[in-house]
C-alpha cells in the first residue's frame, strides 16, 4: 500500500481548519509568547514561537505529522525526494515522524562532529545524488538549515527542497533561495495571528508588532 496515495490519506486537507487548530493550541498553551525576545539567530523579536511542545500532545502531534504528509502528497511532482534529512533537536523529532508515517529513509547532520568515533556530521545512509527533502519546525533566517544542507552536498546528497511547519516570513526564503533551495511550509505567522486576532485573542498592536517584522510573503 503507497502511504502518499490519495486513498490512503486522511482528511486533513482542511488548511483553516489546521490553522485555528494550531493557533489556539499555541496561544492556550504560552507556546506562541508576545514580548521581546532574542532568538538563537541573534535576531530580536516581538513574539516568540516554539512548536517543540507539540509532541507531547498525540493529537495535535498526528494531525501536524499528517498535515506535513498531505502537502508532500498534493506537491509531490514539485517535491520529489529519496529521503528526508533533519537538524536536531525539534526539527529531528518531526523529521523523524514524517518519514516513518511515509516510508521514507532519514538522514540527520548534527550540529557539531563527535569527538569520537568517525567524527562524521550527517547520520544515517544514502547515495551520490540521492534527492533530500529538509524537515524542519520554523524557519526564521533558515541559517541552521543552510550549515546541515552544505553539509549534505558536500557529502554527494543533493537538496532542492525545505519544508517547515512555520514560516517566520523573515528572511528565510530569500537566504535559501541564493542557494538554489525552495522553502515551503504548512502555514505561517500571519495566518497564526489572523487567526488570534479575530478570536479576540490578542490585539491589534500585537498583530501590528508580528506584521512589522514579515518582509517576504508565502
Amino acid at each position: 500500500m503507497d502511504p502518499l496515495s490519495a486513498e490512503n490519506t486522511l482528511s486533513i486537507s482542511d488548511e483553516n481548519k489546521y490553522n485555528i487548530e494550531l493557533a489556539n493550541f499555541l496561544f492556550s498553551n504560552n507556546a506562541l509568547k508576545f514580548g521581546r525576545f532574542l532568538l538563537s539567530s541573534g535576531i530580536e523579536s516581538s513574539y516568540y514561537i516554539d512548536l517543540r511542545l507539540i509532541p507531547s500532545f498525540p493529537y495535535l502531534f498526528r494531525k501536524t505529522i499528517l498535515a506535513m504528509r498531505d502537502f508532500i502528497l498534493s506537491n509531490k511532482y514539485t517535491c520529489n525526494f529519496d529521503r528526508i534529512g533533519t537538524v536536531p533537536t525539534s526539527g529531528l523529532i518531526f523529521g523523524s515522524s514524517l518519514a516513518y508515517e511515509i516510508f521514507k529513509p532519514l538522514i540527520y547532520v548534527r550540529k557539531e562532529s563527535k569527538d569520537y568515533g568517525t567524527s562524521r556530521l550527517v547520520e544515517g545512509k544514502f547515495s551520490i545524488d540521492s534527492k533530500i527533502l529538509i524537515v524542519d519546525d520554523v524557519a526564521t533566517t533558515g541559517s541552521s538549515v543552510i550549515k546541515a544542507i552544505n553539509h549534505i552536498r558536500d557529502s554527494g546528497g543533493v537538496v532542492e527542497n525545505v519544508l517547515v511547519i512555520v514560516d517566520r516570513l523573515e528572511s528565510a526564503r530569500r537566504n535559501l533561495q541564493e542557494i538554489g533551495v525552495n522553502l515551503m511550509s504548512i502555514t505561517d505567522i500571519s495566518k497564526l495571528t489572523k487567526v488570534l486576532f479575530e478570536n479576540k485573542k490578542i490585539s491589534i498592536n500585537q498583530l501590528e508588532d508580528v506584521k512589522s517584522q514579515i518582509i517576504e510573503k508565502n
